[in-house]
């Protein structure tokens, strides 16, 4: 039976757009970001992981430095983090760079990175942030289909949500099919009923692009079908997709 509060987190994650799944990923990283920066920041044994794993991925860098810069304006925790990954990577090239410069007897004796069964810079470790949000996931999907048939609260707030997204659906069935075979069918069902439907408006859209058909007006599902299928294939909420492009 799962706990109150998680099945209350993914109702109210349910309520809003995009991929319920996604968004309490994205809130679990903020929550452990927001938490290291603040408690482990200056902890050289908390900040291991991230040492093994060279930094964080890209888009979780992109989150600690907005996460600090929002709370403090300075950037403390960056330095103290990324001065000694700075270290580690400049010393484990130079010895690259001696190596290959001019290899020595004692050299051939010492192993180098790919010599030692690694590549050069190769991590040790996974992104820290983006296993405790692998782990959020696990954890909520395992709510969702332990609930999602017993709890009628939820199956309506589901029902009326964008649902979980193409990557969830398939980590859904693969670590919880077997054990909840009807609520794999009824989530299955759900995402393949409301594809259609939107794949219906999506034509409609098409239909009407026609210059016969030029004096029919678009209708509000017919404009906004295109986002549910995206939502469904990426996780993403509607306001992602707009003109801007973000430069590198």
């Amino acid at each position: 039976m799962a706990f109150a509060l998680s099945i209350e987190r993914l109702e109210q994650a349910c309520h809003k757009d995009g991929c319920p799944i996604c968004r309490l990923e994205h809130d679990a990283a903020v929550q452990s970001i927001t938490a290291f920066l603040w408690e482990h920041a200056n902890d050289s044994t908390a900040r291991e992981p991230v040492n093994r794993s060279y930094g964080l991925c890209p888009p979780h860098t992109r989150l600690l430095v907005a996460s600090e810069l929002s709370s403090s304006g300075n950037l403390p925790g960056v330095h103290m983090i990324y001065e000694v990954l700075a270290r580690n990577a400049s010393q484990e090239l130079a010895a690259a760079a001696r190596s290959a410069r001019k290899p020595s007897f004692l050299s051939r004796l010492i192993p180098t990175a790919k010599q030692a069964g690694r590549n050069l810079l190769e991590p040790s470790g996974n992104c820290p942030i983006c296993d405790i949000a692998q782990k959020s996931a696990v954890n909520n999907l395992n709510v969702l289909y332990e609930e999602i048939l017993a709890n009628d609260e939820l199956r309506s707030i589901y029902t009326q949500s964008t649902g979980i997204c193409m990557q969830h659906i398939r980590q859904g069935n693969a670590l919880y099919g077997f054990k909840h075979p009807q609520a794999a069918a009824f989530i299955n069902q759900h995402a393949a009923d409301t594809l259609q439907k939107n794949r219906t408006e999506m034509q409609e859209y098409l239909r009407k692009q026609n210059w016969e058909y030029r004096e029919e007006g678009l209708t509000a599902d017919e404009k906004t079908a295109w986002l549910k299928v995206l939502a469904f294939f990426t996780g993403l909420p509607a306001k992602k997709f707009n003109h801007h492009i973000k430069e590198f």
